[in-house]
């Protein structure tokens, strides 16, 4: 499929492809931000090969390539989307607002990471890249959704890069806030814990304890074992915890099947073993010193499994492997108390009918006070040492 042009100015120009199997995978990565392994080439072409993707679930993939010449300067990827399904910044009532005032939010532009919360790159961008070049990417972006007819543009759990793009050009803040864990150069998982207030600690000795104590022993899975069979096993355990929560699986087979094959460099897999019986296990994407704990699912119900198997393991290796950030999912106040500090996470959104959009703007400026509130009140009960 050849790809939408938009309006060339010098040696700059913008293309819009509806898959990225139509862009060329090394140029793609090269701009791809080194901590981000949702930002991959990779990754996102296993989203659409697997059908996670596309026509059949609403998100239609849209990917925003700037060029200067042949060399890929700055790209994006978005998809167009009739619901807000799988997107963890809930914008439902917004929706509601619209229809109420006679006015239509679905088509809308989403620049996200599919069914994932994670903060990172939303905007790629190469070296050296002019503020020219940024500004005719972002104004790229604000045609394609007048021309569309789309109610706007939304860019989801943003690094800093993308909020100094998106600010200036008419984007609206939005804040939310997740609990992630930040590697003070421990040397070992007693070095962390001897950080942590006397009950803290105890609480953490005593969940660990109790996992040994049920016969349990944690195994990470070799990355050459990571295949079809693996990627079935960890797929049923995947669908117990979608089961549990009662919610439909945004995910297939295929997918991980994908990934395990093509992505083992980036996957990291725990495996709880009772007897000769694997009884949980836990999935975790990784790149650069960042990683991020995704999926997990247990075939019964074992005390305390859960903590170890997606936290403590996880900054245990971290900390092994002098992982700088570890961020393990969206909600979970529970977190708090194991070792993750709050962190205000940003979105931007752009909305087209200005009505509208000014009574959601005034909503986010309460909403932010709310959080940055909330947020203070959770780091005055710290669970480090105050010294």
């Amino acid at each position: 499929m050849s790809p939408i042009i938009g309006k060339a100015e010098a040696s700059l120009q913008v293309k819009i492809y509806e898959s990225i199997a139509e862009i060329d995978q090394e140029k793609w990565n090269l701009v791809s931000d080194p901590h981000f392994p949702f930002s991959s080439y990779q990754f996102l072409k296993n989203l659409e090969d697997s059908a996670c993707v596309g026509p059949e679930t609403g998100w239609l993939p849209r990917y925003f390539c700037l060029f200067k010449g042949d060399e890929l300067r700055i790209c994006a990827y978005s998809y167009v989307k009739h619901h807000s399904y799988g997107e963890f910044i809930f914008d439902w009532e917004w929706a509601h607002l619209y229809e109420q005032a006679g006015l239509e939010y679905y088509p809308k532009l989403l620049f996200a990471v599919p069914f994932t919360p994670a903060t990172g790159h939303k905007i790629l961008t190469g070296q050296d890249v002019s503020d020219d070049e940024k500004i005719k990417f972002i104004a790229e972006i604000q045609g394609y959704v007048k021309i569309h007819q789309l109610s706007g543009a939304h860019f989801l759990f943003t690094s800093a890069e993308d909020g100094k793009m998106l600010a200036p050009n008419s984007f609206e803040k939005r804040y939310s806030y997740q609990f992630h864990w930040k590697n003070s150069k421990y040397s070992t998982f007693e070095d962390f814990l001897s950080q942590l207030r006397r009950k803290r600690r105890k609480q953490i000795l005593s969940e660990r304890k109790a996992v040994r104590d049920q016969g349990i022993s944690i195994r990470r899975v070799p990355s050459e074992e990571l295949n079809n069979t693996s990627a079935e096993d960890f797929y049923r355990f995947y669908l117990s915890t979608i089961s549990k929560k009662m919610s439909a699986p945004y995910l297939n087979l295929k997918f991980f099947s994908l990934c395990f094959e093509n992505m083992k460099e980036n996957i990291l897999l725990f495996s709880a073993v009772k007897g000769d019986q694997v009884v949980a296990q836990s999935l975790a994407f990784y790149r650069g010193d960042h990683l991020f704990g995704r999926y997990w699912g247990c075939r019964f119900e074992y005390d305390k499994l859960h903590f170890e198997l997606c936290y403590y393991t996880m900054i245990e290796w971290a900390i092994e492997n002098k992982i700088e950030l570890f961020e393990a999912g969206a909600q979970g106040p529970h977190k708090h108390s194991r070792g993750f500090l709050p962190q205000l996470t940003e979105s931007y959104h752009l909305l087209e009918n200005p009505q509208v959009a000014e009574v959601i703007y005034k909503y986010l400026g309460i909403e932010r006070k709310q959080l940055e509130l909330a947020m203070e009140d959770v780091a005055g009960r710290t669970p480090f040492r105050r010294d």
